[in-house]
């Protein structure tokens, strides 16, 4: 079932191309387990098919927890609330010490408090307070989105395992000849300030992934250097609306597997 969208609309995520994504995906009867080591706001995990063992991963904790908080999440309350509200510099402190500490109130206050960081935060990062006289119609509608999947996004999940661990660990852990593995890692000579997760070393990335028993597949911009690390891979290309930045120009983006896409 494809439910649209993701958990959250975040800089860099697949909110607007986790269709191109599914449609290289190997066919489900090829892997009973999928892992997703940078998971984000999750357009692709939430779109996949479910197989017996569903796996996410972020080394941002507060992104982990929303996903942790979402599976026991009271959905009535959520969609109660007011979503339109500014927020002062105190208060998003506040919900930003909520949000990154699972032991401070219940899966539903942390959840709407991951929510409001993110939305009053520049590029809905929930890294730094953005101070907002009324919340833009593009982050009212997307929590409008939310509202209207919730009981399906949170049934996408309800058996899943979200883990606040790097990709060397989830790898580690998961890897078989049965596992199917997504990556979107921060995108090569791409600027990663805006990311709670920071750069990786693209190296060290390719040297592990490439040596894994099961399949993957990796989102990429469009690069000469990672075309050529993968050199020895499957690469194809779609188009897309760039999503890093302010800017709104149409930029090629690559996908790269170690089995052939049909």
């Amino acid at each position: 079932m494809i439910l649209g969208g993701g958990l959250v609309a975040r800089q860099g995520g697949k909110h607007n191309k986790y269709k191109h994504i599914l449609e290289r995906c190997p066919p489900v009867e090829y892997y009973n387990t999928y892992v997703e080591p940078f998971i984000g706001g999750g357009s692709v995990f939430l779109n996949v098919p479910i197989v017996k063992i569903m796996v996410g991963g972020d080394t941002d904790v507060k992104m982990i927890n929303l996903w942790k908080d979402l599976q026991n999440v009271d959905i009535d309350k959520v969609k109660q609330y007011n979503f339109k509200i500014t927020i002062s510099k105190e208060q998003w402190d506040k919900y930003n010490e909520i949000a990154k500490n699972k032991l401070i109130g219940d899966a539903t206050d942390r959840f709407i408090a991951n929510l409001l960081i993110r939305q009053h935060s520049f590029s809905t990062t929930g890294l730094k307070y953005f101070k907002h006289n009324s919340i833009s119609i593009k982050k009212a509608s997307s929590t409008v989105v939310l509202k209207r999947n919730l009981e399906k996004y949170k049934e996408h999940v309800k058996n899943a395992k979200f883990f606040n661990k790097s990709y060397e660990y989830l790898i580690n852990k998961y890897d078989s000849k049965t596992t199917f593995f997504y990556c979107d890692p921060p995108y090569y000579n791409v600027d990663s300030t805006s990311y709670e997760t920071g750069e990786i070393d693209h190296v060290l990335f390719h040297n592990r992934i490439t040596k894994i028993k099961g399949l993957f597949l990796i989102s990429y911009n469009d690069d000469k250097y990672i075309k050529d690390l993968y050199k020895d891979y499957y690469i194809t290309s779609f188009n897309s609306r760039q999503t890093m930045g302010i800017s709104k120009k149409y930029v090629n983006e690559i996908l790269i597997s170690n089995y052939k896409v049909e």
